[in-house]
């Protein structure tokens, strides 16, 4: 939970510094065509986007994470945040011709990456609590919030940890074996 909060933070701040500005005024000074500008833009800021990507990958590692470096999951996590990415560059892309200055739309992008990562994820999170009797709901909005890329991310590496966890208490004596084969 804790890991997917701070992950979120981080990513929301990331994901904003992809807002291009004005790339409608460099596309046509640059001579260069529409398709082939996009193109080369999306490439270079995934490029980009590897570097962070593979320095949480150290971090994970270096701080023994285990339920992202244990059995080669390494590999699943990078091909996690490596579709965050396809999804959030091009969502910032289309939310920056909102904006015209590069300080309003970054500010107001990580606001946007925030809420809607940190925000819908606790919203879900806490409606699952089986006392608040807001799990049908909580359903409804889990679905609801896919559309957004910080969400999904926050979702994935959450439900990537309780599923180690899940298998590491199911496989870790006979007796957690049968109450996770009847329960």
């Amino acid at each position: 939970f804790a890991i997917a909060i701070n992950l979120m933070y981080g990513m929301a701040s990331l994901a904003s510094t992809f807002a291009l500005l004005l790339s409608k005024h460099v596309q046509q000074v640059s001579g260069v065509y529409l398709s082939n500008f996009w193109f080369s833009a999306l490439l270079w800021d995934l490029i980009n986007f590897l570097l962070p990507c593979l320095l949480m990958l150290v971090v994970f590692r270096v701080f023994s994470v285990k339920a992202f470096v244990a059995e080669n999951h390494l590999v699943d996590v990078l091909l996690l945040l490596l579709l965050y990415g396809w999804a959030v560059i091009p969502l910032m892309y289309l939310l920056s011709f909102l904006f015209s200055t590069a300080a309003t739309a970054y500010t107001r992008l990580t606001i946007f990456n925030i809420l809607s990562g940190t925000a819908t994820f606790l919203a879900v999170t806490i409606m699952t609590i089986p006392d608040l009797k807001l799990v049908d709901l909580s359903h409804l909005l889990d679905k609801i919030f896919l559309i957004f890329p910080n969400y999904c991310l926050g979702m994935s590496f959450s439900e990537f940890y309780q599923n180690y966890e899940i298998i590491t208490f199911c496989t870790s004596s006979i007796v957690a074996e049968y109450i996770c084969k009847y329960y």
